[in-house]
């Protein structure tokens, strides 16, 4: 049961916090992410210690990242505890509370949480909603290339790009619901290579089948949306990732399965 509830929570967390955000915060992405981010984590941790509390165990999985996630964590707790202002270094930058040894320390235990409580079956299922999740911001981008964000219209109740300065137009580079071009760019490359593993993994025969079109509606859209962000960082890395995709499996993909897959 509280297995479930965890699971729950980190499914939440892949779902909701790309979506969030509040005008009326000092910031209006970033910090709503963060807070809820912090919250989730909290309710997985108090989950976690009704777990070991009630099964009257404590299981824990080692992992091959455990000694370098050791020596960044000590770097970052080294640096705060030298830092001449300690409360940035550890809340982060302000009006964010990102980036400093809090969130750190956030990220490594929801790491640690899920490669304790995941298996392969429900990280496709979590895998899948955040691909919803990320189709959802893709939806709520593309009205505001044309001149109708749908931001605007939320904060204000104007659907047009009025709301934003020159220099942060989401005709210009698109941004959604996550603040900066680069951080919706770098978000749907990640969701990119997620599809493209759902797409070869389909076990249909059939390249036009109903899950493989599917998926290759999200991979154009996701791929036109990193263009209209005109982030470099973005397409660099998608370039970069599909090199590595085809090389990673040019040896594994033999003739007969290319036959297969176009020809029945």
């Amino acid at each position: 049961m509280i297995d479930k509830i965890i699971r729950f929570l980190f499914y939440c967390l892949f779902l909701i916090t790309p979506l969030l955000m509040y005008k009326n915060t000092s910031e209006l992405f970033e910090f709503n992410k963060m807070m809820f981010t912090y919250l989730i984590a909290s309710l997985i941790f108090l989950s976690w210690i009704i777990k070991v509390a009630t099964e009257k165990r404590f299981e824990f999985k080692r992992t091959m990242l455990d000694i370098p996630i050791l020596i960044f964590v000590s770097s970052q707790i080294l640096s705060w505890m030298f830092s001449i202002d300690k409360y940035t270094s550890f809340f982060g930058f302000y009006g964010r509370f990102n980036g400093g040894i809090l969130s750190t320390l956030t990220y490594v235990f929801l790491f640690y949480a899920f490669v304790n409580i995941f298996d392969f079956k429900k990280i496709n299922r979590l895998l899948k909603i955040s691909l919803l999740s990320a189709f959802l911001v893709i939806l709520w981008s593309l009205p505001g290339k044309f001149g109708y964000d749908l931001s605007c219209w939320v904060f204000l109740g104007e659907l047009n790009n009025n709301c934003w300065v020159n220099q942060f137009n989401p005709s210009e580079r698109l941004f959604s619901t996550l603040g900066q071009p680069n951080w919706l760019g770098a978000f749907l490359v990640i969701n990119f290579f997620i599809a493209l593993y759902f797409f070869f993994k389909n076990k249909t025969p059939e390249l036009l089948s109903q899950k493989n079109i599917i998926y290759a509606g999200f991979l154009l859209l996701s791929f036109i949306v990193i263009l209209f962000t005109k982030s470099r960082s973005s397409l660099l890395a998608l370039v970069f990732g599909s090199l590595f995709f085809i090389l990673l499996n040019l040896r594994s993909f033999k003739k007969t399965d290319f036959k297969k897959l176009f020809l029945n």
